[in-house]
Parts: C-alpha cells; structure tokens; sequence
C-alpha cells in the first residue's frame, strides 16, 4: 500500500477548525441552532478540502467528509508507540454511542482504522478536539471489533493518506 504521512496537514487543519470555532462560531447566542451547525459544517468542509485535501491532489474527495469514515486517511499509533489506546463504540437502538472505556490494542501495518473527525465531548463550548473518531476496518489483534467505531487520543496518532490506485 502506497501511502504518504500527513500528520502536519491533519494537526494544521485541526488547529485551524478549533480556532475557527471557538473565535467565530461558540460564542454566538445559539451555537446549536441548526443555522450555526451548517455554517461552521461549510467553513470546515472549506478548511479541510484546502488545507488537506488540495496539497495532496485530492480536492474532489472533499465531498465524503463527516458523510462516512475516508477509507484513503488511516489513523495509525506515533513512532515507538507499541500499543494504541482505543475506545470502542457501539451504537444503540436509540441511536446514542456507548463507549468502552480506553484499551490498550496493538495497532501493525495490518491494520486499518479509517478517520472520520476530530472529536470533543463538549461540541458546543469551547473546544480543544483532543481525540479522533475513526471506524475499525481491520484489526488483525482485535478482530471482533471490526466496523466498531473509535475514539483515540489525538496526541497518540500520525495520519497516513493511501494514495490513489492503492
């Protein structure tokens, strides 16, 4: 698999939707009203396709975030980290997540787990985004949590772009 790090374009658009939100978009009098939630969707679509997306000549999978997990961003553990903690989540019949509380998983190059977003706990304050959300492809070392969803601790993870034809 052809795949390139992007660890500095992910943590670059982290900080610049962060930033975005917290200086133009929480501090508005209703940051949960629908009409806010879709102006910062489109500011971070923007961000996203600019800042990630156009280096890498892939501004046209722009459209696929936050739609699905981007099968072409892989989340893997930083360099000399053995194992990876992970929370595992399970959807409910009502449509909440239930998540595990974090274990320790070796993360090889066998394995895919497929990003989705940055994460906080608090979307509607001030926010810092400290974990990625991500959807387990493959885990050779956990197989029974294939096509769970993730939660992992940003500042465990680099970020790899499978390049196109891979």
């Amino acid at each position: 698999m052809d795949v390139e790090d992007i660890t500095d374009l992910m943590l670059k658009f982290k900080d610049a939707i962060r930033h975005s939100w917290n200086t133009y978009f929480a501090e508005n009098d209703s940051p949960m009203s629908p009409e806010i939630q879709e102006a910062f969707g489109y500011v971070e679509l923007g961000l996203f396709q600019a800042i990630v997306l156009s280096p890498l000549d892939a501004d046209k999978r722009a459209k696929e975030y936050r739609k699905h997990p981007l099968s072409f961003i892989l989340v893997r553990p930083i360099e000399h980290l053995l194992e990876l903690p992970i929370q595992f989540g399970e959807r409910e019949s009502s449509g909440n997540v239930k998540w595990t509380m974090p274990i320790s998983v070796v993360v090889d190059n066998q394995a895919r787990i497929e990003f989705f977003d940055f994460f906080d706990w608090r979307p509607y304050g001030h926010v810092d985004l400290p974990l990625v959300r991500a959807r387990i492809a493959a885990l050779p070392s956990k197989p029974s949590e294939q096509g769970a969803l993730a939660l992992i601790e940003q500042h465990n993870c680099r970020f790899l772009f499978v390049k196109h034809g891979t």
